[in-house]
């Protein structure tokens, strides 16, 4: 193998490490991004419960206080009662 041949190996397979960490990088971000918590959406309570639901997906949480959406997988955060965090619809 000459000089010219060998270099275009070393950078073949440079880019190949690039690709294979660019995938890794995305797949990092969106178990990253799906395990930062979304606050759910809650609804004005009018005389009848409604199930808060997921800020990502818009799934009905039936059982409040689940710590992961059964529908998309997302961390799922609450409010506080004491703080205004509440999202209305």
């Amino acid at each position: 193998m000459n000089k010219y041949e060998e270099s275009y190996k070393n950078i073949s397979t440079y880019k190949n490490l690039l690709n294979m960490c660019g995938k890794s990088m995305m797949e990092l971000k969106e178990l990253v991004e799906k395990e930062t918590p979304k606050m759910v959406i809650i609804a004005k309570y009018s005389g009848t419960y409604i199930p808060p639901k997921c800020s990502v997906c818009g799934n009905s949480i039936l059982n409040y206080g689940q710590h992961y959406c059964e529908d998309c997988g997302h961390k799922l955060d609450y409010p506080n009662e004491d703080e205004n965090q509440m999202r209305l619809l």
